[in-house]
This record gives C-alpha cells, structure tokens and sequence, in this order.
C-alpha cells in the first residue's frame, strides 16, 4: 500500500495499542528498565539517580517531573485514562525524551 495507508494502518489498528492503563504504565516501566542502564554505554558516566513511571490522568502522553521537595527520584508521568492516545511504537521514544537521557540529563 501507500505510505498514507501505512501510516493510517499504525495509527488505527488495535494491535498497536493497549487496551487499559495498567499494561500501558507496565510497558512504559519496562522501556524505562530497559534504557536506564543503557544511558551510560552512550553518555558516559552520569550520576546515578532514579527515575521511575507513574500514572495521571490527563490530556498528555507523558512529561518529565523533576524531583519534589523530600524525594529523590525525578518521574515520568503516563497518562492512563486514555490508552488510544500512545501508540506501543511510540513508548521507547517518548521514554528517551521525556525520561531517561532526555529530560532528566
């Protein structure tokens, strides 16, 4: 097919998505342990420190928040409540720009 049926077969077939929440924040947990030691074969040496997914409900897919007063973990927020919104390909991006180097170095 075309590129455009490519792209609208990606962007609609439920294969690509998961269907609640949980297994969306689980598979965003799982890129996150998978690229957090990782980071240094590339960047070189960086302080350790940790770095986790949490949920929220809202509008965005995830975004970065730097560690709050008494913590010592930065966190990536997932937004559950709509699971059509973050397709599994985009996962392992959005956890590279908004978790770990990205946003967190």
């Amino acid at each position: 097919g075309s590129l455009d049926e490519f792209l609208k077969y990606a962007r609609t077939g439920p294969r690509f998505y998961f269907s609640n929440g949980d297994d969306l924040l689980t598979a965003y947990r799982a890129a996150l342990a998978q690229i957090q030691p990782l980071v240094p074969t590339v960047i070189g040496h960086i302080p350790p420190r940790p770095l986790k997914a949490e949920p929220y409900t809202g509008d965005v897919a995830a975004m970065w928040h730097a560690p709050r007063s008494g913590r010592l973990e930065a966190v990536v927020y997932v937004a559950v409540n709509d699971p059509e919104i973050h397709p599994k390909f985009e996962i392992i991006p959005l956890v590279l720009h908004e978790g770990t180097p990205g946003h967190e170095l």
